[in-house]
């Protein structure tokens, strides 16, 4: 894109900000009269803004699901409850990345080892569950057994929430009735009401195998992969390459990041804006006009994929978007977006919107349905590639 029209983009966004900020300061006069909520909703915001782009299904990037379990994970987690982790998250009535049972489990008792104790609030078992919450979520079997035999028994043996075979279908069974199917930050936050738990969690269910699984030629993890900044000087070969295409190399960037998710991976964003190529009308000054995304599409070809259009007629709807994004993940294109348009991946979706990893200086994380369609104007024309 032009420095020109980045610049009266930027002037449009600040004045955007000048009435977002006088709605934003009215909201934080009501949250401080609300203070305690208020920091708690707030925290919770600022974590999901770090770790925003959950996503991946066993064949892209629709509904959260797991990858297969990473050399860290075969170490650390008990082979038996590895497998357990496995099927328990297979059967849960929601949607649910076993990674993320391993990643609780871990940081609630060491995978068990301390089981048996309980915490300054009264959490008890391999899953930490309260005495109250355990009897809605852990069956019939008991909280904490009376039984002296069975209390000298290993944890693993026992009857009672200290057994990851009974915990791991209860902590299953809490996660999804606090919406782990719709929203999975929301439902680790309500598990453990602290930011830096649902910050410890995520990053733990990314080492063990990701959040996004692999599938369909996707390496394990892509879905976990951060976005790749356009503006960034070490993204680009030389200084001279830096200065010249950093306002206009969005495209190149989602090309890039794409073929990275499918093990395809370039030495920089020069190598993707020599692969969408010279006679496809990218410049320095307008970046890819190209909306229907043939050039990409030609340039996943070049790289022995399979890439995947609408064809004649766009995408026309949220339904059929994610159809497309069941998948995998999307290079779409944001017809009003900055002003001119701007190239960008969705990865994933939830009932309210889009992940995406976005190239811009702003690196938005995630859309709402109605800003996809809205602000920035997704015109329906997306690429992709055949699973």
């Amino acid at each position: 894109m032009p420095a020109g029209a980045l610049a009266s983009r930027i002037a449009l966004a600040l004045l955007d900000d000048v009435l977002a900020w006088g709605l934003r300061l009215g909201a934080v006069l009501v949250l401080l009269l609300l203070l305690p909520v208020g920091l708690a909703v707030l925290g919770f915001g600022a974590i999901l803004a770090l770790f925003g782009g959950l996503s991946g299904t066993q064949q892209g990037g629709g509904p959260i699901s797991g990858g297969s379990p990473t050399t860290m994970a075969v170490a650390q987690v008990p082979p038996d409850q590895l497998a357990l982790m496995q099927q328990v998250a297979a059967a849960a009535p929601c949607t649910l990345p076993w990674t993320v049972l391993a990643a609780i489990a871990d940081v609630e008792s060491g995978f068990g080892r301390s089981a048996d104790q309980t915490s300054s609030a009264g959490a008890y078992g391999y899953g930490q569950f309260l005495e109250g919450t355990w009897r809605s979520y852990g069956g019939d079997i008991p909280w904490r057994t009376g039984d002296p035999q069975d209390q000298a028994r290993p944890v693993g043996e026992r009857q009672d929430s200290t057994n990851f075979r009974y915990a791991l279908p209860a902590m299953a069974r809490y996660l999804c009735a606090s919406g782990a199917g719709q929203d999975l930050r929301k439902a680790i936050f309500a598990y453990n009401h602290a930011d830096w738990y649902v910050a410890e969690v995520v990053q733990l269910a990314a080492r063990y195998g990701g959040i996004g699984a692999s599938g369909g030629g996707l390496i394990d993890g892509w879905a976990d992969r951060p976005p790749l900044n356009q503006y960034a000087r070490q993204n680009y070969r030389s200084e001279a390459s830096w200065l010249a295409w950093r306002n206009a190399a969005c495209s190149a960037a989602a090309l890039d990041w794409l073929l990275g998710a499918y093990g395809q991976p370039l030495g920089s964003i020069d190598d993707a804006i020599a692969l969408i190529g010279p006679n496809t009308g990218i410049s320095t000054s307008l970046g890819l006009l190209d909306a229907r995304g043939p050039a990409l599409a030609r340039a996943l070809s070049a790289r022995g994929l399979h890439p995947r259009t609408p064809g004649q007629q766009p995408l026309n709807s949220s339904t059929q978007l994610k159809v497309w994004l069941d998948q995998g993940p999307l290079l779409m294109d944001g017809a009003r977006w900055f002003g001119q348009g701007h190239w960008f991946v969705a990865i994933g979706y939830d009932q309210n919107g889009v992940y995406t990893r976005d190239s811009s200086g702003w690196d938005t994380r995630y859309l709402t349905w109605s800003r996809l369609y809205g602000e920035v104007g997704f015109s329906g024309w997306v690429v992709g590639v055949t699973p």
